[in-house]
């Protein structure tokens, strides 16, 4: 059993090239969208400030993120239900990608928001070590987040050869494969029934 679910075995742990391609991916995309948020700071008779003012508050809302990352993961699920299927693991590893690019985007465009809202805002000396102690903490927990819908897209997304994630799931019994795929596919599903009521 632990020579079968070896983690080294079957992809479940990345090498570090792989690791700094999903840390430079983040940065084509966080950073960029940090300098288009400071735009907002731009005054002038011609230039659209109200316009980048509202591109970067559809930016920063999060439902997107949600609805999207949601869909990946109800692929995920599919996958692991149905591992030879190349659709559901084409489709779980594209949309989680772009998932994890527009969370990147909106992590950017939030930073850039606040460092405006810093500049331009007059705190205590206590408020102010306080709100940047919470807004790093907050910060390193959504960057987490966003890494793992990337790493849940890397493992899922490599081709199917021997040995790999998808060769694990083939061989792993119907009547596990099932209620576990089962679980994943349908935890969005569930989450975003509650999270409406």
């Amino acid at each position: 059993m632990i020579s079968q679910l070896s983690p080294t075995k079957h992809g479940f742990i990345l090498k570090r090239e792989e690791f700094l391609e999903g840390m430079t991916l983040f940065l084509y995309w966080s950073i960029p969208s940090f300098f288009f948020a400071l735009l907002q700071k731009i005054e002038g008779h011609n230039f659209p400030s109200l316009y980048i003012k509202s591109a970067v508050e559809e930016g920063i809302g999060p439902h997107i993120w949600n609805i999207f990352g949601s869909i990946g993961l109800v692929f995920f699920g599919l996958t692991i239900i149905a591992p030879k299927f190349k659709f559901f693991r084409i489709s779980a590893s594209q949309i989680l990608l772009n998932t994890y690019a527009m969370g990147a985007l909106s992590i950017g465009l939030m930073i850039g928001n606040l460092l405006i809202i810093f500049e331009s805002s007059r705190f205590d000396l206590w408020n102010e070590i306080l709100l940047k102690i919470s807004f790093f903490l907050s910060f390193t927990t959504i960057i987490i987040i966003n890494f793992a819908i990337w790493y849940c897209s890397k493992i899922i997304g490599k081709e199917e050869q021997n040995d790999s994630l998808i060769d694990l799931f083939a061989k792993v019994d119907t009547k596990i494969r099932l209620p576990l795929g089962l679980s994943i596919a349908t935890l969005p599903i569930v989450f975003f029934y509650f999270f409406e009521k």
